[in-house]
């Protein structure tokens, strides 16, 4: 036996020895690429969030999936209700969840083949509502040092029954910066009352007249603006001359 053919034995050996990956699937020729359940991720009321999942044709030949049960309520699909699957191809389904009532709710994705082939997938999904709640559109910072930091807080609470989530952070002067909540989104249990650090570190002395923006998941509150009103001055302080300087 020639040590090419060896080694051939050897990697059939071991690739007979590897596991198989499964992936997970629900049907019959007709099959989604999934867990039985699919779950959406809470959804603000009167908000949309997509979900994207495979659906495929394990049949020798090519057929029409037909796709119903979500005729009516928070589900539904967007593109066509009847489409065309080559044999042993796949189509990409994009499904919405579109809540405007709070709390659980459940659909079926029903998919059938028009030669042979089922499938039903289960959708879940919660619509929540998050109100942010703050007492002021102001922060004042104490006078600061050129080289100096003062920090000023912010407080807030997430009303509703959903978390609320700070998407991104902008500030109109790069003197001011966030202390804390560096990662985006910042998530914020509902009913907890929060304080956000901001900072204030001057190069230049002078008034500040500046605005940090929230961009949230708040329906109503999406976009939250707050002023900044600060003062800088030098350290540099003696007399010459009799004049303060």
């Amino acid at each position: 036996m020639t040590l090419t053919m060896n080694l051939r034995l050897l990697l059939l050996a071991l690739t007979a020895s590897l596991p198989l990956l499964s992936i997970a699937q629900v049907g019959n020729g007709i099959v989604f690429y999934s867990e039985t359940s699919l779950a959406f991720t809470p959804t603000t009321v009167d908000s949309t969030t997509i979900l994207t999942v495979e659906l495929g044709n394990e049949v020798g030949v090519a057929q029409t999936v037909s796709l119903s049960g979500l005729d009516s309520g928070p589900f539904s699909l967007l593109g066509p209700s009847e489409i065309t699957i080559a044999s042993e191809e796949n189509y990409s389904l994009n499904l919405l969840f579109s809540p405007e009532l709070l709390g659980e709710v459940t659909d079926t994705l029903h998919a059938q083949g028009s030669v042979f082939g089922e499938a039903n997938l289960i959708l879940t999904g919660e619509g929540i509502q998050v109100q942010f709640n703050w007492p002021s559109d102001t922060l004042y910072f104490d006078t600061t040092a050129i080289g100096s930091t003062s920090t000023a807080y912010w407080p807030f609470s997430v009303g509703g029954n959903g978390s609320g989530s700070i998407e991104a952070v902008e500030f109109s002067n790069d003197a001011f910066y966030l202390d804390g909540y560096q990662s985006n989104p910042a998530i914020i249990q509902a009913g907890l009352d929060t304080i956000i650090l901001i900072q204030f570190s001057p190069l230049n002395a002078g008034t500040f007249n500046e605005t940090v923006t929230f961009l949230t998941n708040d329906p109503n509150n999406s976009i939250i603006i707050i002023h900044l009103v600060a003062t800088s001055i030098s350290e540099v302080q003696g007399e010459l001359c009799n004049a303060v300087w």
